[in-house]
C-alpha cells in the first residue's frame, strides 16, 4: 500500500504542478491626462522576465565575460541587477576576461546563459539565480552556503475520496418512475437505505495521513539533493538510509503544509512539483 501511495503521488508532483504564477501587483498613479487617476500594473518579477526575454540573434567571438554581464544590463533596460559574484566565480577559475564564443538565433535569455554558464565550468559549477530585481550570476558551493525557509501546501496530494461503503444510498428506480408519473411535490424519496454514512467512513484517519505524508518526505528527500539534507524527524521512526549529512530541514505542519529549509536549488526542484511554493 505504501509503495502505491509513492507511486501515486510521483505522479500527482510531477503532472500539472511544474506551472508556477508569477503574481502582479497594481498600483495607483496621478495621470497627467485629464487630471484622472489611472491603474498601471508594477511587476515585482523582472529578473525572470528578463530570462523569458526572447533575443533575435547573439554573436559573440572571444567575447570577455564582463561584457555578456553589461549586455544583460542592456537587455534589462537597467530593471535588473545583474550581481556577479567574483570571488566565488575566480575561485573556479573565472573572471572578467573569460572568453565566451557563442551564436544564437530565437532564443530566450535564460536558454543563452545555460550556454555561457557552461562554457564557464565544464562540470557545472557556475550557476546563476532569479529573484525579485536580482540575477546572480555565482557558484554552486557559493548558493549553497545560504539557506532558506519556504512552505509549500500539500493538502492536494493527501486528500483522499471517501468510501462510503455498505452506507451509500441506493436509488430506487420504481420510485423514481412513480415520483415522476404523479406530478406533485413532497413525494417519496427515490434513495432507499442509509442515507448517512459512519464516521469512520467519512473521515480520513489521521494515521492514514500522517502515513502518507511520511511517504512524500521520504520520496523528497530521496530523490531531491539526498546530500542537503539533515536528519528527517519521520512519522513513523524510519529515515532513508544516506540522509543525514547536510542542513536541510522538512517536516510536515497540521498535515496540511511542508516547511522546508534547504538552499534555493532544493527549492527551485521542490517548485516544479508544488505550485504553491511561490
Amino acid at each position: 500500500m505504501a509503495s502505491k501511495r509513492i507511486l501515486i503521488l510521483s505522479a500527482c508532483m510531477m503532472v500539472g504542478c511544474s506551472t508556477i504564477g508569477f503574481a502582479q501587483t497594481s498600483t495607483l498613479r496621478a495621470s497627467h491626462h485629464n487630471g484622472r487617476a489611472v491603474r498601471t500594473v508594477k511587476n515585482e518579477y523582472p529578473a525572470r522576465d528578463l530570462l523569458r526575454k526572447q533575443i533575435d540573434i547573439v554573436d559573440w567571438q572571444e567575447t570577455p565575460f564582463e561584457e555578456i554581464i553589461e549586455w544583460l544590463r542592456g537587455e534589462s533596460e537597467d530593471q535588473v541587477n545583474i550581481i556577479p559574484r567574483w570571488t566565488a566565480l575566480e575561485d573556479e577559475g573565472v573572471d572578467a576576461e573569460s572568453p565566451i564564443t557563442l551564436k544564437l538565433r530565437g532564443a530566450p535569455v535564460a536558454e543563452i546563459l545555460i550556454e555561457v554558464m557552461d562554457q564557464l565550468s565544464d562540470e557545472g559549477l557556475v550557476r546563476y539565480r532569479a529573484q525579485g530585481r536580482n540575477l546572480r550570476i555565482s557558484t554552486v558551493s557559493d548558493f549553497s552556503k545560504k539557506l532558506e525557509r519556504r512552505i509549500y501546501q500539500i493538502t492536494d496530494l493527501t486528500f483522499d475520496v471517501p468510501d462510503f461503503g455498505r452506507n451509500a444510498p441506493q436509488v430506487d428506480l420504481e420510485a423514481a418512475s412513480r415520483s415522476s408519473g404523479g406530478g406533485g411535490g413532497g413525494g417519496q424519496s427515490v434513495f432507499s437505505g442509509s442515507s448517512s454514512s459512519s464516521t469512520e467512513d467519512l473521515e480520513v484517519e489521521d494515521e492514514d495521513v500522517e502515513e502518507q505524508i511520511d511517504d512524500l518526505i521520504t520520496l523528497i528527500v530521496s530523490t531531491i539533493e539526498p546530500q542537503s539534507w539533515g536528519p528527517i524527524p519521520s512519522l513513523r521512526g524510519s529515515t532513508p538510509p544516506g540522509i543525514g549529512g547536510g542542513r536541510g530541514y522538512i517536516q510536515s505542519y497540521n498535515n496540511r503544509v511542508l516547511v522546508v529549509y534547504n538552499t534555493i536549488e532544493v527549492h527551485e526542484q521542490l517548485a516544479g512539483y508544488f505550485a504553491h511554493g511561490e
